[in-house]
């Protein structure tokens, strides 16, 4: 399973849209992918160097974790997964190549099949990028108390079931990571791993597979920082990131379609959409240029895959109308600089999210100015409603949305009103819950757009921030919330 997103704007408000709740982009879909490349040397991909890290784990775990990590079911960093599936989660998917020339340069580089390429490859290949020898690994910085946040949207991923890896960017502007098993957390429940940067928008993260994660946010200089859990540390280090070149105005999205394929957008400067692909061996078109898909974009796209070779872009252009590309049988259509029209009335700063619940299948969502949830659905080769109409779901809302699918025909939508608390509607056996224009208030006090990401079967966990600076968390299980807020 595939499915969409990324996050957001530079400076508090900017971000937003409005009061109350903050703008967001991350995963949210079907499974949640959303991720860019990595870095590292072929010689520092094992587990070796760990037992210091477990052991300053081990100080800050709270006693209920340490004997889950202990007996193997709360992974650490620094701990290799065992098994597990490839099934990219935690934010977006999809990728591409384009033009003759291009497609050559990618194919085979799609991780299909077993024939994309090692994280080996992608470590020798980034440094011969950048002249770097492999970063030394790390003791983790950790602290034990909580810190407080931006008012931004929270990050999301997960590569197994039950796993969560949360990125949330601080006051700071660092970046800060937490692991969450069941009800167990690295380093502690309200500690959190210091990941280093100097970041300017949210994060966007996505897992194409067991013990890998790929996170991307754009850096104070506004050029696009990447960083990489490639099964026991992080690349370049801990602390580091990598420079992905370009100038950005808004936050970025990030996808994966299969194992060792990454696809990266974001809006520029100039408002044009720029992408990169990591092709499982390499950075395309370079490690620090971009492909121009032209338009005219200030708000967050989102992004969707349902198969391989796959890709599906939405964005909200200068007219307000929402706009579609996509990437399928190695081109793009309508083309590399032209854009769709799918009709709609939206705000020009406004971020649409997208999922898949299976091949030929994409639903999107997005708010209207009047406040009002929007969506529009790709079923059986058409548009529905229509291909400029949209179906309203009503509500009042003061962000954008988020949307996952943990099943075919299921779909979760979730965004936060005017009173700040959470809403959320369903779509299950052809009918929407609790009615096609009624929602579900679910609680909680958010300052941010809500972050949802599916973590096992028939369970979904939503992320926020609330107005004290501190994220928040809940579980859907079956349809029913289990327990109350709880703050991390």
């Amino acid at each position: 399973m595939l499915t969409p997103n990324a996050l957001l704007f530079g400076a508090l408000c900017a971000f937003a849209g409005s009061a109350g709740c903050t703008p967001v982009t991350g995963c949210l879909g079907p499974r949640c992918s959303g991720v860019s490349g990595a870095q590292a040397t072929a010689g520092e991909l094992t587990d070796g160097g760990t037992h210091a890290r477990e052991q300053q784990a081990d100080a800050s775990l709270d006693a209920g974790a340490k004997r889950e990590r202990d007996a193997g079911t709360l992974d650490q960093p620094g701990q290799r997964a065992a098994g597990g599936s490839s099934t990219a989660r935690g934010g977006a998917s999809g990728g591409r190549s384009a033009q003759a020339g291009r497609a050559g340069a990618q194919a085979g580089a799609a991780g299909e099949g077993g024939s994309g390429t090692s994280d080996a490859a992608i470590a020798d290949a980034a440094d011969a990028n950048d002249g770097q020898a492999g970063a030394t690994q790390q003791e983790p910085v950790v602290t034990g108390t909580r810190i407080q946040m931006q008012p931004w949207p929270v990050a999301v991923a997960s590569w197994s079931a039950g796993r969560i890896d949360i990125f949330v960017v601080g006051i700071d502007r660092q970046m800060h990571h937490k692991i969450m098993s069941a009800s167990s957390f690295w380093p502690s429940k309200t500690g959190w791993e210091q990941l280093g940067g100097e970041l300017k928008t949210p994060a966007a993260v996505v897992s194409w597979g067991e013990a890998r994660l790929d996170i991307v946010a754009v850096a104070a200089d506004s050029q696009m920082l990447h960083k990489a859990w490639i099964g026991s540390s992080w690349y370049p280090s801990n602390t580091e990131w990598a420079s992905l070149g370009g100038t950005f105005a808004g936050p970025p999205s990030i996808a994966s379609w299969g194992a060792n394929r990454l696809d990266i957008v974001a809006a520029a400067t100039n408002k044009h959409l720029l992408h990169k692909v990591w092709t499982g061996s390499a950075f395309w078109p370079s490690p620090t240029d971009w492909e121009d898909l032209e338009g005219s974009f200030t708000g967050t796209p989102g992004m969707a895959s349902w198969a391989s070779d796959r890709l599906d872009i939405v964005g909200v252009g200068a007219d307000g109308q929402m706009e579609h590309k996509l990437w399928a049988s190695s081109a793009w259509s309508p083309s590399g600089t032209t854009w769709w029209q799918l009709g709609g009335n939206f705000d020009s700063a406004s971020t649409p999210a997208a999922t898949s619940w299976g091949s030929g299948r994409l639903d999107l969502i997005a708010v209207a100015p009047n406040g009002q949830m929007q969506h529009k659905a790709w079923h059986d080769a058409a548009w529905m409603p229509s291909a400029s109409e949209w179906e309203s779901l009503g509500g009042s809302f003061t962000s954008p949305g988020a949307i996952v699918s943990d099943a075919s025909d299921h779909l979760d939508l979730f965004a936060c009103g005017p009173d700040g608390q959470l809403y959320h509607k369903a779509w299950r056996n052809s009918e929407w819950l609790p009615s096609t224009t009624d929602w579900e208030a679910s609680g909680g006090e958010f300052a941010t757009s809500p972050s949802a990401v599916v973590s096992g079967p028939d369970r979904i966990d939503v992320f926020g921030v609330n107005g004290a600076g501190h994220v928040i968390h809940r579980t859907l299980s079956g349809g029913l919330w289990l327990d109350v807020w709880e703050e991390l």
